[in-house]
């Protein structure tokens, strides 16, 4: 038996079972950036913990980065015996990972090592190269490494395949279809489930004409290579397909179709199905019924689909959106395309959008249920479950996704079963119910792993980091979303981009770090602007002009709110915010009498919208600009707010209580508000406490208390 055992059993056979510490150090990334390798390394700890099956604990990151930095150690890279000792004595680690990453062209080289802190003995040392791009370095490669690592072997096999863009053989305009219908074919097989399937972007990153199905297996990691042919001849098409087992070295199964146009969609369902039944996948579809879609309609709904994938401009969204209609013109049976529809509308933010794609995904459930299409059906109810979350009807929206999920079990399908406990997910994160919700989270990131589902690994990641940064785990959402980006960049896919941002951004600014909550919001508004979401940017950029408030950028920060009020829909009940920043901005530059004209246009709009949200903390800043201009008001009024607010179990924030004292006079105010900063700095990094305390809110604050406190001694 190998050392590393004797060692791990030695050590189990002391510690009683317990779970073992280990700090895994930041690799050195060499041909990558540090952002890069600090996510690798953050994905090398999580997967290393996994494959020991419970007997290692991980060190936090985001404690193990202040700890080191107090004792003057570097967290990155391969670290000698002496330091790992000491590193590890400092962490209360029993055993420290150290390595690199280093790229040359497509290949990857993982170095690590495994160091006994008590002996300072090297327990293993490893060296794994991985063929592909970083995400597949980050959902497959570290993994392997990992288990490497820990002399873990995986001996169940998940079939794997490549499914390549069908070569067109008729007329040039039909090139798009042959490609279009392997994209819905991959779906297909992919939502089987026990499946791997290499995405087809990853198809479309290599020149599969020129390799070899041998080559190709080991640059997508698959045993198994699909191709086929498509030749339409006017009212008939030829369509061909073979398989190939790369470890076998031979073709295992082959087909040939000659059919009418309009017999399409049925043959492609066979398709997917031949080749599941080829894999040994066994999919129960018992009870779905075969629906004969208009091929000129699939044709318009793939186009739609594809362009909306790719669309980078709000001009390309409208042409997808056109395709998609004409889709749903054709053949209203198509229910994915309006399906697809009402997606795209309620990713614009606009209202009037929004509320049209609740009624087209109440429409589709209706359509699905009738014709008999069970999977459209589970897709319906996840998606109007996820309106009654909205409105707070909790109680319904898990009635349906219960339904949704009872469904994807009965037709195995994996695509549909990882959203729906996404949907659980994110109406449990709704009602703070934070465990719960981690624990779909988590089902739904496996699934994806499972499938290799990229899309939906970047989405698990990203709400996983809702739930650290809900606990205040800033660093720890910080370096998940960072994970979620490279692969959303990877997959060329802006909004997720986008999204990734706006939440790092989020996670920035409630640790403290305004600066790079700015930069991050920025990048952020860029690729929303380009894709034309308006209403997006409107609200992210109200965040941005709140950011540069509390870092006192007040002239940049009244600019924002100023030009934002500009662009928002005339009537929008958004106005009051952008209104309210500009207003806190002329408070804090004591300039009283423009202040006081914005507290009341504030007002006007609370009262137009019945805005009930926010009352105490803008009544607070109007009657301060009317206590600097000497005017009245009634303070009993603040009183009851103050009432009301503690009533609902409102969030106090450190600024509130400040401004209430100013206000009032009363010095518990001032405590309460200084012991909110203080809670603040013992979660902002080390080399940010000072640039936090200077920010103006809390700068004015800690002075006004240590003047306080001075005076009563």
């Amino acid at each position: 038996m190998k050392s590393f055992f004797k060692l791990f059993a030695l050590l189990v056979s002391t510690s009683l079972s317990a779970q073992l510490s280990v700090a895994v150090l930041d690799f050195e990334g060499i041909g990558i950036s540090q952002d890069e390798a600090r996510a690798l390394s953050g994905r090398f700890g999580t997967e290393f913990m996994g494959v020991s099956k419970g007997t290692y604990k991980i060190v936090e990151r985001n404690q193990m980065g202040q700890i080191l930095e107090e004792q003057g150690f570097q967290n990155t890279g391969i670290v000698s015996s002496e330091d790992a000792v000491k590193m590890g004595e400092a962490l209360g680690a029993e055993f420290i990972v150290s390595g690199s990453i280093s790229k040359v062209g497509s290949l990857f080289s993982i170095n690590a090592r495994l160091l006994n802190v008590q002996s300072a003995e090297i327990v293993k040392s490893i060296s794994h190269d991985h063929m592909g791009d970083i995400v597949d370095l980050m959902t497959k490669g570290i993994k392997e490494s990992a288990s490497k690592l820990m002399d873990v072997k995986d001996k169940t096999e998940t079939p794997s395949i490549a499914i390549l863009p069908f070569e067109n053989k008729g007329a040039p305009e039909d090139a798009f279809y042959a490609y279009g219908i392997v994209a819905d074919l991959i779906s297909d097989v992919t939502g089987a489930g026990l499946i791997r399937v290499a995405g087809l972007k990853d198809v479309e990153k290599i020149d599969y004409t020129s390799l070899s199905y041998d080559e190709m297996s080991k640059v997508l990691l698959v045993r198994y290579v699909a191709q086929g042919t498509l030749w339409k001849l006017g009212s008939m098409f030829q369509l061909s397909l073979e398989i190939f087992d790369t470890q076998l070295s031979k073709v295992i199964y082959t087909k040939r179709w000659q059919t009418q146009w309009e017999e399409l969609t049925t043959i492609k369902d066979d398709l997917s199905s031949n080749i599941l039944e080829t894999l040994k996948i066994e999919v129960d579809r018992k009870e779905e019924k075969s629906i004969s879609i208009n091929p000129e309609a699939y044709e318009f709904y793939l186009k739609g689909k594809y362009t909306w994938e790719k669309t980078k401009s709000a001009s390309e969204t409208e042409v997808a959106l056109g395709l998609l209609k004409k889709a749903v013109e054709i053949d209203n049976r198509l229910i994915a395309a309006n399906r697809l529809i009402g997606g795209i509308y309620w990713q614009s933010g606009d209202e009037k959008k929004m509320k049209k794609a609740k009624e087209i995904h109440y429409e589709t459930l209706e359509k699905a249920k009738e014709i008999g299409n069970k999977e459209e059906v589970g897709e319906g109810l996840r998606m109007v479950g996820y309106y009654h979350a909205d409105d707070k009807d909790y109680e319904k929206a898990y009635e349906l996704y219960k339904q949704a999920e009872q469904i994807a079990k009965e037709l195995n399908n994996k695509n549909l079963l990882g959203k729906t406990y996404n949907a659980f997910g994110n109406t449990k994160w709704q009602e703070g119910k934070l465990d719960e919700a981690l624990d779909y989270f988590t089902r739904f990131l496996d699934i994806g792993k499972s499938l290799d589902e990229k899309w939906s690994m970047a989405a698990a990641m990203n709400n996983i980091s809702l739930i650290h940064q809900r606990r205040e785990e800033y660093s720890e959402a910080i370096n998940i979303l960072n994970q979620a980006l490279v692969i959303m960049k990877e997959l060329d896919n802006s909004r997720g981009q986008a999204l990734n941002l706006q939440n790092i951004g989020w996670n920035y600014q409630s640790s403290g770090n305004l600066s790079e909550a700015v930069k991050n919001y920025k990048l952020a508004i860029d690729i929303r602007k380009k894709l034309g979401e308006k209403n997006r940017v409107i609200n992210m950029t109200n965040n941005l002009g709140w950011t540069q408030y509390y870092m006192g950028s007040f002239d940049e920060g009244y600019k924002t709110f100023e030009s934002n009020l500009k662009q928002r829909p005339k009537d929008s009940r958004g106005a009051v915010w952008d209104l309210a920043g500009m207003g806190s901005i002329l408070f804090s530059q004591r300039n009283f009498t423009d202040s006081e004209k914005i507290w009341k246009r504030v007002f006007e709009e609370r009262k137009k919208h019945n805005i009930v949200w926010g009352k105490l903390e803008m009544t607070t800043f109007q009657y301060l600009t009317l206590n600097e201009l000497g005017k009245e008001f009634d303070l009993q009024v603040i009183r009851d707010l103050i009432k009301e607010k503690e009533s609902n179990s409102e969030d106090f924030s450190e600024e509130l209580f400040f401004r209430l004292y100013k206000l009032l006079g009363d010095e518990k105010y001032l405590t309460k508000s200084y012991e909110k900063v203080q809670e603040a700095l013992d979660k902002v990094e080390d080399d940010l406490k000072a640039v936090y305390s200077d920010y103006p809110i809390e700068k004015q604050i800690i002075s006004e208390y240590k003047k306080i406190v001075e005076d009563k001694d």
